[in-house]
């Protein structure tokens, strides 16, 4: 698991279970204490991740955001007309040749192209003919596409 990986696993255990122990990222992660640390001082220093140590309740978790601070949010997978348009051409090509195939690995990614154009109100297959979009950001955490603020 790489560090984005982690990055994302930290964040979903921690909206998950509100409040983590050490042990349970350690055990879900696979890595050393010093590592998560790592992780936790990234998440804080590069991300405004508002992660504190609850003495009280003995783990992990995230503050409720106070006014004036900065946002957090982990980056996303951001696409250009391009690449959406790539992307979809491979769909429609791969569903075509053999329909069902990946099925399972691609529907949360229609799914988002789905999303996506319903916020453009343009349909995922005139996209994927061409169709001039703006660029557009994946949200792995929510499994949709949206557009950029």
């Amino acid at each position: 698991m790489d560090r984005t990986e982690r990055l994302y696993e930290i964040d979903r255990l921690l909206k998950e279970f509100k409040v983590v122990p050490m042990s349970r990222f350690l055990e879900e992660l696979e890595v050393s204490r010093s590592t998560v640390k790592r992780d936790f001082e990234y998440l804080r220093d590069r991300l405004n991740a508002p992660l504190v140590w609850d003495h009280r309740r003995r783990g992990y978790r995230y503050e409720k955001p106070q006014a004036g601070m900065p946002q957090y949010a982990l980056p996303g997978l951001w696409f250009n007309e391009s690449e959406l348009c790539a992307l979809l051409s491979m769909d429609a090509l791969l569903t075509g040749l053999q329909p069902g195939l990946l099925e399972a690995h691609l529907a949360p990614l229609r799914n988002g192209f789905a999303a996506c154009s319903a916020v453009a109100a343009t349909p995922p297959r005139k996209l994927a003919k061409g169709s001039r979009s703006p660029t557009w950001r994946l949200d792995r955490c929510r499994a949709t596409i949206s557009r950029p603020s």
